[in-house]
């Protein structure tokens, strides 16, 4: 979901995205892409999970 965000620089607009490719998800950076400074949250606090995949050793389950 998309995220906006406000700063006391005057920016107001969306945010740079790191990347984890250890867990293959990119995540929004809460800073201000113009000046690096704190930021208001304006939309995007919700959090959206479109896949999970999970591997679970056979841990003395019987079958």
């Amino acid at each position: 979901l998309k995220t906006e965000v406000r700063c006391s620089c005057g920016y107001r607009g969306g945010v740079d995205y790191g990347l984890k490719e250890e867990f293959h998800l990119s995540f929004p950076l809460l800073k201000c892409p113009r000046c690096g400074g704190d930021v208001d949250i304006l939309s995007g606090r919700e959090c959206a999970i479109k896949n999970v995949e999970m591997e679970v050793p056979n841990a003395g389950i019987e079958k």
